[in-house]
């Protein structure tokens, strides 16, 4: 009796036609999972790209900041209720701000 061995996923089958389903199933398994990486590379890259643009865009506000401060010698800001939330997204945020980029 013949048996046939898959290299792709180490099992022995009994007839050929039973390792060549396997083998398709395989397959299609290992294109999902590929599939699957990729669309998690590109989610992934936007959340990077999306902080970058937030680092640059507070980089940008505070030379701004500085330059009036240059010009008038002080800026005062109050951040009450909501206007909190825009600056800071938790406690951590604070300790962890400068550490992203």
């Amino acid at each position: 009796m013949r048996t046939y061995y898959e290299s792709d996923n180490g099992k022995t089958f009994e007839s050929e036609e039973e390792a060549r389903e396997e083998d398709k199933k395989y397959l299609a398994t290992q294109k999902k999972e590929e599939a699957a990486k990729a669309e998690r590379k590109e989610a992934s890259q936007k959340v990077i790209d999306a902080y970058k643009s937030a680092a640059k865009a507070k980089r940008d506000a505070e030379k701004e900041m500085q330059k009036f401060i240059d010009k008038y010698g002080s800026f005062h800001t109050t951040l009450r209720g909501d206007d909190c939330k825009d600056f800071f997204e938790s406690p951590i945020d604070l300790f962890f701000d400068h550490l992203w980029f």
